[in-house]
């Protein structure tokens, strides 16, 4: 990777998302999604799984609004956000 010339923080982003193709980006919000699930598993399964996806959703979204991950994972933690709200629908007595 070559860093030479970067003089501003877009051109930074730019050579970190020409160099891994995204993944790195990817990495942030994974690292993101499995920081809030360990922390706030002393809250509950169910609410941790759900903050933790939510936050993952909205960053990837926001991320490939940004150009910097691709739809799919914006899918994947929409997927486990869905996954999270019919868990705890049917979780729940009654």
């Amino acid at each position: 990777m070559d860093l030479s010339g970067i003089t501003t923080p877009m051109q930074l982003i730019g050579v970190a998302n020409d160099q891994t193709s995204g993944w790195f980006f990817l990495g942030i919000i994974i690292m993101l999604f499995f920081i809030f699930l360990l922390t706030l598993l002393n809250h509950g399964f169910e609410k941790a799984l759900f903050t933790s996806a939510f936050v993952s959703f909205i960053l990837s979204l926001l991320f490939t609004y940004a150009g910097l991950v691709d739809w799919m994972w914006v899918l994947m933690f929409f997927g486990i956000l869905m996954f999270s709200i019919i868990y705890i629908m049917t979780s729940q007595p009654e």
